[in-house]
């Protein structure tokens, strides 16, 4: 049997998971608050950590809407004191989830190709000159990038793939989630 590739529309798949800080995140507790899940490669991971890094520039705009950032690696927790100490993260709930079930749950893709694309390269490449290291590769070495956005009543509003290694959601789509969070606009979904 296949399993259903999820979308826009869909209820977001509950689950339960452990955080780095040791607290429980159970999804559906966070209905009523708009939720971003994004889908990174590993702790270690130069380009995913630049990225986890950017958010903090937007850190107050997200939390004046409560906006839930919810940031998903491969690695186990012991590898991920020494890659946050010190970093300016924003208040992002860490799942470290090795077992990748939140990867398999959610439909997270992987690419060789993706992983050896020339904006994987540059990515990589521009991620380290901007003081992000590479550490242990943990997990996949080909999984890519993934967002979620979910709404208030716990529907996907949208699904972001990344084709390679350093393609993340566009900020705009962020923002306009944001923005339709503040005025409280969804999609129309389709009940039948």
């Amino acid at each position: 049997m296949l399993k259903k590739i999820l979308s826009p529309g869909d209820v977001a798949p509950d689950f339960e998971a452990s955080l780095l800080n040791g607290k429980a995140l159970k999804l559906s507790r966070l209905r009523g608050h708009p939720v971003w899940m994004i889908f990174y490669r590993y702790a270690n991971c130069p380009i995913c950590n630049l990225h986890l890094t950017s958010l903090a520039f937007r850190n107050d705009i997200l939390k004046n809407i409560n906006l839930k950032v919810v940031a998903i690696f491969e690695s186990p927790r012991e590898s991920f004191p020494k890659t946050l100490a010190g970093k300016p993260y924003p208040d992002v709930a860490i799942v470290p989830d090795p077992a990748r079930k939140l990867y398999s749950l959610y439909g997270a893709e992987s690419s060789l190709a993706g992983m050896f694309h020339p904006k994987s390269v540059t990515g990589f490449i521009s991620a380290l000159f901007q003081g992000q290291k590479q550490g242990k590769l943990e997990g996949k070495f080909s999984q890519l990038p993934m967002s979620v956005l979910i709404d208030p009543d716990g529907y996907i509003d949208n699904i972001y793939r990344g084709r390679h290694a350093a393609d993340h959601i566009p900020w705009e789509t962020v923002d306009n989630f944001v923005e339709r969070s503040q005025i409280g606009m969804w999609q129309v979904r389709d009940y039948i």
